[in-house]
């Protein structure tokens, strides 16, 4: 399957990335490692993660506090963001 992404997702990596490389040089490459991951996991079985809203689904991110939430498509897996599991975990409601 195909990732799409929604035009702010882009912009939540950058700022984690960030984020995590101030703390710690190199954390912040370990970071987006993790998040291969988990987009080769929905890429290639979106429907093995949990359903958290209708048929959003969310796939945590491996050793860090965040969650790829995804709408399954007839032609793509869309992104709709890049969710801090502890810092205002709705805020991605208007992107559905």
């Amino acid at each position: 399957m195909v990732l799409e992404f929604h035009p702010e997702v882009q912009k939540e990596i950058q700022s984690a990335f960030d984020w995590y490389e101030d703390k710690s040089v190199g954390l912040g490459e370990r970071f987006l490692n993790e998040l291969d991951a988990g987009f080769i996991s929905i890429q290639t079985q979106p429907k093995i993660h949990q359903a958290q809203i209708g048929n959003i689904r969310r796939c945590l991110v491996q050793k860090f506090p965040f969650g790829i939430l995804f709408i399954e498509k007839s032609s793509c897996v869309y992104v709709l963001a890049l969710m801090h599991l502890k810092q205002r975990p709705y805020y991605w409601l208007s992107r559905k």
